[in-house]
């Protein structure tokens, strides 16, 4: 006999349960297959690393992707409380199921404090929390990151700024939240990319997942660097894939293997506007073995929302792609000039700045991506070409 709970399914609401079942199983057997059961299509690779009993009760999964899940099941009451944790050991969802009878039902719940903490891009020496709580009650939360020690009432969800100084962090910086005896934590590093330096994008927190799990750096890995030259940004960036698909019938032209590739030039005041208008975008999609030449294709408020007009798109004057295919991957070799950010960067000058590697290996669209500044465990589904701006690190020129 084996004995299955539905657990939180991540994914956009209305395709649950269809394309994100999450199944937790307790198999009355010496040997399981739980891996089987978690997350799996027939033909794929599943996604858990190993299956193990941790105790009376208790087991714990390892996820391909980094990461944890943990059991705590009761045989008195076909009772269970399932926690996930991140590659950091941090807890991100929580679900406790109670039992009648042998038969379970799902009593649904959330952690009873999470916190999502960045830095705004181009928003001077500040640091961005937000504290979502399980309840409504207005409660008093305290977010201490490094030094700065901040006290506000929160009833379900509230944003603060704290003034931290990214860009003297060394080690990452700890932020911490806490709301009575319930306490959420996380390690904050800034993403800013120098002129003339590499930087590589191959790690389990970089990857967005769609379609299927990614199989480590020979699946999908990249490095990129930018630099200078006077009015021009030369802009090179290395993908390893173990299979390229940059021609063929897919949904959409960003569904290739392909770059994409964000500035935001705007000031501090318009950091609040999660829109791509203002940002400077393009998806660069490497030549084919058949014949299909470098594509380049902009990225913005006429591409990337309905109902705006065409001539938002930003302009592709001046702006040259080059490609190289490799057994292993391809090379991309982007010219740029800054005019077509719409202001040209001073030494020192900072512009808002993220990468992002699509994989599609032979399917409609694509199947997961590589992101420069972190995946914070989304997912690729409804996105199209957007990335929110207020997720972006820092080019510094």
């Amino acid at each position: 006999t084996t004995e299955i709970y539905t657990a939180a399914a991540f994914g956009p609401p209305q395709e649950i349960p269809h394309l994100f079942p999450v199944l937790i199983g307790r198999r009355r057997a010496k040997r399981t297959t739980f891996a089987a059961l978690f997350e799996h299509r027939a033909g794929g690779r599943a996604v858990v690393e190993t299956f193990q009993a941790d105790g009376e009760g208790r087991y714990v999964v390892l996820l391909r992707i980094g990461g944890r899940i943990a059991c705590d099941y009761s045989d008195h009451d076909a009772s269970a409380t399932i926690r996930q944790f991140d590659a950091n050991g941090l807890s991100v969802a929580e679900s406790r199921f109670e039992g009648s009878e042998g038969v379970a039902t799902r009593a649904a719940s959330e952690p009873p404090i999470a916190l999502d903490a960045w830095f705004p891009n181009l928003s001077g020496p500040r640091l961005r929390a937000r504290v979502a709580k399980a309840d409504n009650a207005r409660q008093d939360v305290e977010i201490v990151a490094g030094t700065q020690i901040r006290s506000v009432q929160v009833e379900r969800e509230a944003v603060v700024d704290l003034p931290v100084d990214w860009g003297m962090l060394d080690p990452p910086l700890a932020v911490r939240v806490a709301c009575g005896e319930a306490v959420a934590e996380r390690a904050l590093a800034p993403a800013l990319a120098f002129l003339g330096r590499a930087y590589a994008l191959g790690e389990t927190d970089q990857v967005r997942r769609g379609e299927r799990h990614w199989r480590g750096r020979d699946d999908l890995s990249a490095r990129f660097r930018v630099d200078r030259e006077g009015g021009l940004l030369r802009i090179r960036v290395g993908v390893t894939d173990d299979a390229v698909v940059c021609s063929g019938p897919v949904e959409h032209h960003y569904d290739y293997d392909s770059v994409q590739i964000y500035f935001d030039p705007r000031g501090d005041a318009a950091q609040a506007d999660t829109s791509l208008t203002g940002i400077f975008g393009l998806v660069l999609i490497p030549n084919s073995a058949d014949g299909e030449p470098a594509r380049v294709f902009p990225i913005g408020p006429g591409r990337a929302t309905k109902g705006s007009p065409a001539e938002a798109s930003p302009s592709l004057e001046g702006v040259r792609l080059r490609s190289e295919i490799r057994d292993d991957g391809y090379d991309l070799h982007l010219e740029l000039p800054l005019a077509r950010l719409g202001r040209i960067p001073e030494p020192g000058d900072k512009v808002g700045f993220d990468l992002i590697v699509n994989d599609n290996d032979g399917s409609f669209r694509r199947a997961q991506q590589l992101v420069w500044t972190g995946a914070h465990g989304s997912r690729i589904w409804l996105r199209q070409d957007y990335h929110s701006p207020q997720r972006f690190g820092a080019l510094v020129f």
